[in-house]
Formats: C-alpha cells, sequence, structure tokens
C-alpha cells in the first residue's frame, strides 16, 4: 500500500501498484465522496452503491480500503463478513481476501477481488471508481 500525502490533513490510500499509479493519472473528479470517517467504527466495514458499483469499505488497522462488495468464488456479497486485520471473510463459504490489494488469501476463491483507489479528507471518505483493477 502506498500512503501519500495530499494536503495539510489530508491521506490518500491508494491500493494500486506503483508501476500502475505512474501510469494512470487519478484526478479529483473521479472520486466520490462516500462517508464520513466516523460512521465506520474501526474493525467494521460499510457497504456503498455509487454509480453502479457496489462498493465495501473497510476500516482496519486504523487504516481504510475500498474493495468490490462481491465474493469472486460464489458472486456473494462480501458486507456482513468478519473483518480480521487486513483479512476480509465472505460470510457465505469463508473465501478470504486481502483487503490492501484484493488478493486470495484462503479458498475456495481462487480469483482477487477489484479494489478501489480510496483518500480521507479531513473527516471524509473519497473513493476512485475508475481506474480500476483485476
Amino acid at each position: 500500500m502506498q500512503k501519500t500525502a495530499l494536503a495539510k490533513d489530508c491521506r490518500c490510500y491508494d491500493t494500486l501498484s506503483k508501476s500502475t499509479a505512474r501510469r494512470i493519472r487519478l484526478n479529483d473528479s473521479s472520486y466520490r465522496d462516500l462517508a464520513g470517517i466516523a460512521e465506520i467504527p474501526d474493525g467494521s466495514s460499510m457497504s456503498f452503491q455509487a454509480s453502479g458499483h457496489d462498493i465495501l469499505i473497510c476500516h482496519t488497522q486504523n487504516e481504510f480500503f475500498a474493495v468490490e462488495n462481491k465474493c469472486s468464488h460464489a458472486m456473494a456479497k462480501l458486507a456482513g463478513g468478519r473483518l480480521r486485520a487486513y483479512r476480509l471473510i465472505c460470510p457465505l463459504h469463508g473465501a478470504t481476501f486481502d483487503v490492501r490489494d484484493g488478493s486470495v488469501i484462503a479458498k475456495p476463491a481462487t480469483s482477487p477481488i477489484r479494489v478501489y483507489p480510496l483518500r480521507v479528507i479531513g473527516d471524509r471518505i473519497q473513493v476512485c471508481l475508475e481506474p480500476q483493477r483485476n
């Protein structure tokens, strides 16, 4: 994960790889304001709909991450799954994903889930709907 200071009270949690981040220019118009940081307590997640995207924002280890709210194994919603450190566990069959990069940690899933770049500005969480990865 790459942390980049954007302004005095702004943190950017960018889940794109360094090479991808270099190739893709993210601009302010790509980000959508989805929630306040107080709405998602540490150790929990909350789902949001934005422009046709079903996004799950996870708050863990005092950081925020955004992933697609769909398990790549059985296409079940990940909302309601357990969040243990950086591991998100699907409530249906127990497939486990790393919220930092969407990678599979435990089967039955074999394909990663999509991740979304996320930034915190002041007390607001913003997610970039494009570009997407995976």
